[in-house]
């Protein structure tokens, strides 16, 4: 059997996962992620990051147009293998999330936020940031609202419920959806979800 990870469902391009996993394999695996994510101390996730979409430029051509799924894959695969032996499962794991938020960038923001950002910033990739985080906390903020909603043990359960809901509706994909919130609450898990300023969720 295929190994569960958000990149693998979108590259079977996988609306949703229920066809790959069941509901106790989705939820331990997005309680794997997230601890992985938070674990890995912010100048890793940063340089990480970096190596990622620095390599998928150079090979896959991501700067000119969305990108080939499996060839960022590959690199994603090649920059973890690179690393000490030890580093590379937590590696594997922080990876499959940023590389599903890359992927879904220019869906969380449009051409014309994107030239804004470029006009307005000094620093276009901190510009980015800033206006991926925002719109992450948006859906995030869904999240705490969704009836039953549980921050504790079974918070990684409660993400796996909303996004198969949103993903059964067709607002967003099951692994943007995740990716989207593990990075959010993982990499800041002190912080408190802000309302959401008007900003929405990309419409698939």
């Amino acid at each position: 059997m295929t190994r569960l990870t958000i990149t693998t469902i979108i590259a079977f391009s996988l609306f949703a996962p229920l066809a790959s996993a069941n509901l106790s394999d989705r939820a331990g695996y997005i309680g794997t992620l997230l601890r992985a994510v938070e674990a890995m101390p912010q100048q890793q996730r940063t340089d990480l990051t970096r190596e990622l979409r620095i390599g998928a430029r150079g090979k896959c051509r991501a700067g000119f147009s969305t990108p080939d799924v499996r060839c960022v894959l590959e690199v994603a695969r090649a920059t973890c293998a690179a690393k000490q032996a030890s580093a590379r499962p937590a590696c594997r794991l922080v990876a499959d999330v940023a590389v599903a938020n890359f992927l879904a960038e220019k869906q969380w923001i449009d051409k014309k936020t994107r030239v804004s950002i470029m006009n307005d910033s000094d620093d276009f990739q901190a510009g980015m940031r800033r206006e991926l985080r925002a719109r992450y906390a948006g859906l995030v903020a869904g999240l705490t609202m969704m009836r039953g909603f549980d921050r504790g043990a079974g918070l990684a359960a409660s993400i796996d419920k909303y996004c198969v809901a949103r993903a059964k509706r067709r607002v967003l994909t099951w692994s943007r959806c995740v990716a989207a919130i593990v990075w959010y609450i993982a990499a800041a898990p002190a912080t408190k979800a802000p309302a959401n300023n008007g900003r929405q969720p990309p419409r698939d």
